[in-house]
């Protein structure tokens, strides 16, 4: 049965979530809680998301991520499998974490957007590991009530502005666990983990442009100043390739091949084109060019 086609258009608004495989208890040591913060961290320079809130459960999390790029499936893609390889080889494991495919919800009303931080906060008060929303480590919550608490990758001016200020932000959340406070219509929980959904019906997004497998091998052999050659060429070894993965993942990024044509292409295996994008996001993660490179790329796109 083919997947359904996941929501998303330029500067949606994503509430995401998954389980731990099995429902088992993963995030339940400081470690691997801040393990997975070490990944979102590379979230807004790889892929121009911005995160806004989050809460770990033992078993499962929530984030709140904005895409003006598009690129959800992209960006959750690249959180699990970098957060799955860190901790397996922490642990001295392998096999995946997660139950599949991430779950979303595309957020078009505000009252809902806010109301989602809301109910993130809450979340280990309802699961009774915390007694108010202020001792929960492992929320956006303490990020929100003092700006010096954020990390760098976390965006939080523009909630606050929506609720008029911290303290009034704090005042929401106090009065939704005291039940002063109502959800707004249409938010459910109990169906947060049902198939990708929206909370209502967005304008119809533009559709996508689309470069050629051509048009973007030379895009990438433009942004590095290198012939088109170089792009194609997938020498076998462990040394760097930064044009060839370069090519791989824009290729991907920009045309809509899938993985399976593109390995066709260029004569390697499906799983091959799968690692060496992979090889770029982590390079691009040490390699400040080549992340430049992608966001160069990522702008003509936008231009086009």
């Amino acid at each position: 049965m083919p997947r359904s086609h996941r929501l998303d258009f330029p500067g949606a608004r994503h509430h995401v979530m998954n389980r731990v495989t099995d429902r088992q208890d993963l995030f339940t040591d400081d470690a691997t809680c801040a393990l997975f913060l070490d990944t979102l961290d590379q979230v807004p320079r790889l892929f121009g998301a911005r995160i806004h809130g989050y809460a770990l459960m033992p078993n499962h999390y929530h984030l709140m991520v904005e895409v003006p790029r598009s690129n959800i499936s992209e960006v959750m893609q690249y959180v699990s499998g970098s957060f799955t390889q860190a901790y397996n080889r922490a642990h001295g494991r392998d096999g995946p974490l997660f139950r599949g495919r991430f779950r979303n919800a595309v957020v078009t009303d505000d009252a809902y957007w806010m109301h989602l931080l809301a109910y993130l906060h809450l979340n280990p008060v309802r699961a009774h590991l915390a007694n108010k929303p202020e001792d929960c480590l492992w929320t956006s919550h303490q990020a929100y009530l003092d700006a010096k608490l954020a990390p760098q990758w976390l965006t939080t001016d523009e909630l606050v502005g929506m609720f008029g200020g911290r303290q009034q932000l704090a005042e929401y959340v106090d009065a939704v666990q005291r039940k002063r406070r109502g959800a707004p219509e249409g938010f459910d929980p109990d169906h947060f983990f049902a198939a990708s959904r929206t909370t209502e019906a967005p304008e119809p997004p533009p559709e996508p442009v689309k470069r050629s497998y051509e048009e973007a091998l030379q895009d990438v052999a433009g942004v590095l100043g290198v012939d088109v050659s170089e792009v194609t060429s997938l020498p076998r070894g462990r040394s760097a390739n930064v044009p060839a993965w370069l090519g791989v993942w824009w290729v991907l990024r920009s045309t809509g091949m899938s993985q399976t044509a593109l390995g066709k292409r260029m004569g390697v295996s499906r799983t091959r084109v799968s690692q060496l994008r992979g090889k770029l996001h982590r390079l691009a993660k040490e390699d400040e060019a080549v992340a430049k490179a992608m966001a160069k790329l990522e702008d003509q796109l936008a231009k086009v």
